[in-house]
């Protein structure tokens, strides 16, 4: 069964994006795999993990809004061992269920 952490906190510069980087890295050291998903409009995550943005066509904004699948938006990494496209696609109904609880939060 997937285990889904999230590191969350209201105020800013308290190193949410760097522990979510850090975390993320040290998996494959661990001989697990994982998918980050960078929800954040500033995208620093993205950025962190040697994604250039204005490169990308479709974001998580476009899985949740437009019903895209998460696969097609999930990108290679510069960390090595955290981008093997064989371990970070995500289970099925992933996007739905990210959909759903995004709905419910908004409502």
């Amino acid at each position: 069964m997937p285990r889904v952490y999230a590191v969350v906190n209201q105020k800013g510069g308290v190193g949410k994006t760097t522990t979510a980087i850090n975390v993320a890295a040290n998996l494959p050291e661990l001989g697990l795999s994982g998918l980050i998903v960078d929800m954040d409009p500033q995208g620093n995550t993205t950025s962190g993990l040697g994604i250039v943005r204005s490169e990308l066509s479709h974001s998580i904004y476009n899985v949740i809004i437009d019903a895209e699948d998460i696969n097609d938006v999930i990108r290679p990494t510069a960390v090595p061992g955290l981008g093997d496209r064989a371990h970070q696609l995500a289970p099925p109904g992933t996007a739905a269920a990210l959909r759903a609880r995004v709905a419910a939060r908004c409502l």
